[in-house]
């Protein structure tokens, strides 16, 4: 019974070790994709407040020339992101 004993415990131990593991690497791959995410959504804010700045422009501001200087922008501040992203990623 001894035997059984210690084989139980040693594989609760290869276990633990095992979720102990699991776990780190989740725990990274979280903090990776949160980062990545706060960059995303900085892009992201930039081209909406960039569309919403032309919009405000054209109809509140009736300044057609700088609402469609400005409505350019989001296409810009885009591919910057895509570009981030791939040159980050190693594609």
């Amino acid at each position: 019974m001894s035997l059984f004993q210690s084989s139980s415990t040693e594989s609760e131990t290869e276990l633990e070790q095992t979720a102990d593991d699991v776990a780190q690497s989740v725990e990274t791959n979280v903090e990776e994709d949160v980062e990545e995410a706060k960059g995303s959504d900085l892009f992201l804010f930039g081209a909406v407040a960039s569309i919403l700045y032309s919009m405000y422009q054209y109809y509140v501001k009736g300044d057609t020339e700088r609402a469609l200087f400005v409505g350019q922008w989001p296409q810009t501040i885009l591919a910057v992101a895509i570009y981030l992203r791939h040159r980050r990623d190693g594609d």
